[in-house]
């Protein structure tokens, strides 16, 4: 292998410090082509990862702006349904996000993006409809215990209407116990008037007492209720105020005894009274008679 000649440069002699390999060269050659190949597809990912980062954090921006628009819509359409039931509800709601899609063109999305929006918006989606739906449910308990509320005092006025033992009273007391029950398995209580069956005909039971002593017109009549009383589960001041309930009327029956008694006594005496008169007239009548002209 021939060494390099000498040369100058400026007018100094200059010595090659080395020798050239034909080997290394190449090698040299094929690393450098390697590198800036290698430092070209480093650009190119890099290029590529931040064009995916933009995309993705142009995705979370457009995703964010969807459900805070979805959030102030669906939020409307939730308060102000008046649905009472779990599949009104999912209808209705169902139609709303159908409808709501529409906003999505407007963001100029890509397919990719569209659908990573659509995934993410489907599960929150979900929990805003299983909040429309419980709503709904809540409606629909609220809704169906005011039926029974209305359905259970209308049948107790009807009831403390009829006397004790009438078959139609006695067919309203089964319709009133399965109106209460039926409430309770459904657990739609809340509006009831009386939530229990005892708790309904305790008051039924409160307004006989009250209307038979009322219409009482001999002591024996309240002595009766008095002795029923002794027998009945009311709480204890309940107890004592139809206790003293019956003493009132008690003494308004003596009173009102008392003033008949009076008053036939003073119509006995006017009757005898008025009837020795009239026989006295028709004594002195006939003595008139008798002695002629």
């Amino acid at each position: 292998m021939p060494k390099i000649p000498t040369y100058d440069q400026l007018g100094q002699r200059v010595k090659a410090p080395t020798q050239f390999n034909v080997r290394a060269d190449t090698q040299a050659f094929v690393g450098a082509q390697l590198a800036t190949a290698d430092l070209f597809k480093k650009a190119g990912n890099i290029a590529y990862e931040f064009g995916m980062k933009e995309k993705e954090e142009n995705t979370k921006a457009a995703f964010a702006e969807l459900k805070t628009q979805y959030n102030n819509e669906v939020n409307d359409v939730i308060r102000n349904s008046k649905a009472i039931s779990t599949s009104e509800a999912e209808n209705e709601l169902n139609e709303f996000n159908k409808k709501f899609e529409k906003n999505y063109t407007k963001k100029n999305l890509t397919p990719n993006q569209l659908k990573s929006i659509k995934t993410q918006m489907v599960l929150h989606q979900g929990a805003k409809m299983q909040v429309g739906k419980n709503l709904a449910f809540d409606r629909g308990r609220d809704y169906n215990s005011t039926l029974h509320k209305n359905a259970s005092n209308n049948l107790i006025i009807e009831i403390n209407k009829l006397p004790i033992g009438n078959p139609l009273r006695n067919a309203m007391e089964d319709e009133l116990r399965e109106t209460i029950n039926v409430a309770n398995e459904n657990g739609e209580t809340a509006n009831l008037t009386y939530k229990t069956v005892d708790q309904a005909f305790n008051a039924i039971k409160i307004n006989d007492y009250t209307s038979l002593s009322g219409n009482a017109q001999s002591i024996e009549q309240i002595q009766e209720l008095k002795d029923n009383l002794k027998n009945e589960s009311f709480m204890a001041d309940t107890s004592l105020k139809l206790s003293a309930l019956l003493d009132a009327e008690e003494k308004r029956v003596q009173e009102a005894l008392r003033v008949a008694r009076e008053k036939a006594l003073r119509e006995s005496e006017e009757k005898a009274r008025q009837d020795a008169i009239d026989r006295v007239n028709r004594e002195g009548d006939r003595g008139g008679q008798m002695q002629g002209p």
